[in-house]
């Protein structure tokens, strides 16, 4: 299993007026990708319909977590910043 944690850099966050965006993906030795994304929008945006509609998929994430470790798969982790 390889999760992929992307967030912006420092330099796009500063110059998205530090508003970050978070990404997490899931891939499973079965070639299976999950992913979830919340952004730092506009308060009035931040509910479970618009920015948290991610939340969805954490139930997926975690049944392929538990799945990978089952199996045997090998976990790695790593962390990769985004420029837009």
């Amino acid at each position: 299993m390889k999760v992929i944690e992307r967030s912006l850099s420092n330099k796009a966050l500063a110059e998205n007026d530090y508003r970050d965006r978070f990404e997490l993906e899931v891939q499973t030795g079965n070639d299976t990708v999950r992913s979830l994304a919340f952004a730092d929008g506009e308060p009035e945006d931040a509910n479970m319909a618009r920015d948290f509609n991610g939340v969805f998929n954490i139930v997926l994430l975690l049944k392929a977590a538990y799945d990978a470790g089952k199996n045997g798969e090998t976990w790695s982790h790593t962390e990769e910043d985004l420029e837009d």
